[in-house]
């Protein structure tokens, strides 16, 4: 063991593996992770205990850990604790100059500040901590034009942070403006946003990776085009009516986005939805006008049903990877219940219905869509057909299927086996109805044997099943889902009491890796009957530590109910 502590590349190497890393785009928003491992019970806290105590060990561990605990840091307060004549005021929430600042009194900062790669400005009491005017006009006058963190990569901040711009550098790959003071209105602009933005084309020249979650303006709306080397774009805004420019407007930066070569990620959002007329000008069935994004792989929206059909029709060039569709609930818009217009009303929805989302899918089965290996569709407000899936068993490659929809009765164990043999390379399986639905229009715990012999992949199943229609005992060989470590239903159904034990078991057999397995419905997490879906998981989980089940529960975003 001392042979290994006498190599840096190998204590390199280990400690890399306790690096404290920058928030996803999930973990921003909310969004539970798609899978889950051990790596993802270990807290930031931890690691960076971890590695301090590391630090504080010998000489050769203290170079190595160091570094790494300056990797990631949270917010400006551990470099301006550097800076000789700054200090932290409790009473103004800021920090305030002793005395006015020299060359000499950031000598220690810049020992560590070029170790920092990632910065998220955490908010304290929804306020984020502050700059007094005085104290960063004062360092910028000392400092000029030389960045505070010249090896940054990372950038997170809260719209209410106003002096982000001396954080900016020209190695910037990614920024982050998010919005976490849910008390002020989200359409609300921010002079600070708006500078920040109209700062990136020439402060930034290489950013890669933007994500806008607060009001922004029409010229930062421009700003964003001239991101000549962005690959991943995201807006995440809750309402049409916080975009800065009306529906021709969006529709235009829409078309205008393709002049950025190299943008393979796009999220959209709300963008294209237009509740004026359910059929948006650039998306009507006679508009000629098509999108040509060069480089994109990656495409997320949210729309009316017809959306997703017209997008695909007017993208004929793009070799998508992974869609995600959010089917907005079309059933009122401006115009629909009026009187006098029944007859335009009655021509637009068959248009809908023409288009509606399910349309789409001939399309994702044609030749230039077979590279899709990921598909999320919400579609809630609308009941489907199963032969529908049929066009996407083309596309071998699938690894990840999310799909929600309104409860239909095809769905069964021959679907499952449909599935299961056209996509061997699944990873994610989720497939929910939103109604509750009958025990016949249920696969029963034979599919699960059906996923084991076709998925061996298959890391997460999430879908409901009817434990009762076969019998358990009648099974003479168990194949099991060695990945698979999360398992989930919707409806808490009932199975009878004296049925729990053999499922649990039959169940614990499928998935000898299991980590956790819950209900995805809250409003049902709190049923503890014994003879449920509840009880079988209590009983697969009886035996797991207490404090992991609660690290699992908080990860996942299930607060305190039972599974």
């Amino acid at each position: 063991m001392e042979t290994v502590f006498r190599i840096p590349e190998l204590l390199n190497a280990i400690l890399q593996n306790f690096l404290v890393l920058p928030r996803s785009d999930h973990q921003i928003r909310g969004a539970r992770p798609a899978h889950l491992s051990r790596d993802d019970l270990v807290s930031d806290k931890e690691r960076r205990q971890t590695l301090y105590r590391m630090a504080l060990t010998n000489r050769t561990l203290s170079r190595i850990a160091v570094p790494l605990l300056w990797n990631t840091i949270d917010g400006v307060s551990p470099l301006l604790r550097l800076v000789s004549g700054l200090e932290y005021n409790q009473l103004l929430e800021a920090w305030v100059l002793l005395r006015p600042l020299l060359a000499e009194d950031f000598d220690r900062l810049e020992i560590y500040a070029r170790m920092v790669k990632h910065i998220e400005v955490p908010t304290k009491n929804n306020s984020p901590l502050h700059l007094h005017s005085s104290t960063f006009f004062e360092i910028c006058l000392v400092r000029g034009t030389k960045p505070l963190c010249p090896s940054l990569r990372t950038l997170c901040v809260d719209e209410c942070f106003d002096h982000a711009g001396i954080l900016l550098t020209d190695k910037l790959k990614c920024l982050k403006i998010i919005r976490q003071d849910r008390r002020m209105p989200r359409h609300q602009l921010k002079p600070s946003v708006c500078n920040l933005l109209t700062l990136l084309p020439t402060r930034t020249p290489l950013l890669e990776e933007l994500y806008i979650g607060c009001a922004l303006s029409s010229a930062n709306l421009a700003d964003t085009l001239k991101l000549e080397h962005l690959q991943k774009l995201t807006f995440d805004l809750t309402s049409v009516t916080h975009w800065p420019v009306n529906e021709q407007g969006r529709y235009q930066f829409f078309k205008h986005l393709e002049s950025l070569p190299k943008l393979r990620e796009l999220d959209i959002g709300n963008l294209l939805e237009d509740h004026r007329s359910r059929i948006s000008p650039l998306l009507d069935p006679k508009a000629t006008i098509s999108y040509d994004f060069p480089a994109l792989e990656r495409l997320s929206l949210s729309g009316f049903d017809d959306y997703l059909t017209k997008i695909l029709i007017r993208s004929p060039g793009i070799a998508l990877k992974s869609l995600l569709f959010r089917v907005e609930e079309g059933i009122m818009w401006n115009g629909l219940n009026d009187d006098d217009e029944d007859e335009e009303d009655e021509d637009e929805l068959q248009e809908i219905v023409d288009f509606d989302v399910y349309k789409a899918f001939p399309i994702l089965g044609e030749r230039h869509f077979h590279s899709l290996t990921k598909l999320e569709i919400n579609s809630f407000y609308k009941r489907f057909d199963p032969d529908d899936l049929e066009p996407l068993f083309r596309i071998t490659g699938m690894q990840h299927l999310d799909f929600q929809y309104t409860g239909s009765r095809g769905v069964n164990d021959q679907l499952i086996l449909r599935m299961a043999s056209a996509w061997p390379q699944l990873e994610f399986f989720r497939l929910f109805p939103e109604f509750n639905k009958s025990p016949n229009s249920c696969p029963t715990l034979a599919s699960i044997q059906t996923f084991a012999r076709h998925c061996p992949y298959l890391r997460r199943l999430s879908m409901d099943l009817d434990p009762t229609v076969i019998r358990l005992n009648d099974i003479d060989t168990i194949y099991p889902l060695k990945q698979l470590t999360l398992f989930s239903v919707m409806e808490n159904s009932e199975l009878g009491e004296h049925n729990v034990p053999a499922v649990a078991s039959f169940v614990a057999e499928c998935f000898p890796a299991l980590m956790f397995a819950f209900l995805e419905l809250s409003s049902q997490r709190d049923e503890q009957g014994e003879g449920n879906w509840s009880a079988v998981f209590r009983r697969l989980l009886q035996d797991r530590d207490s404090e992991e089940l609660g690290i699992i529960r908080s990860v996942l975003q299930l607060g305190n109910f039972g599974v």
